[in-house]
């Protein structure tokens, strides 16, 4: 598993166990394993992880509809 997919399986359960509001991206960084250096490398904020872990989610789970659609 690349760090990216970490980051991304992380902030996925994060999200969908405690909501938007409640993840920041410290803990996002914390329980993925790896730096914050490194999760800001792939995404510049909350808001596009967020994105980015709706996408993760429905390819995880092969969802033929789009959940969201990013830029």
């Amino acid at each position: 598993m690349t760090k990216k997919q970490k980051i991304l399986e992380t902030a996925t359960k994060l999200f969908m166990q405690e909501g938007y509001g409640r993840v920041s991206m410290d803990q996002v960084t914390r329980e993925s394993g790896v730096s914050k250096a490194t999760v800001y490398a792939y995404f510049k904020n909350k808001s596009e992880l967020f994105i980015a872990s709706l996408g993760y989610y429905q390819e995880l789970h092969q969802i033929k509809t789009p959940v969201f659609k990013s830029k």
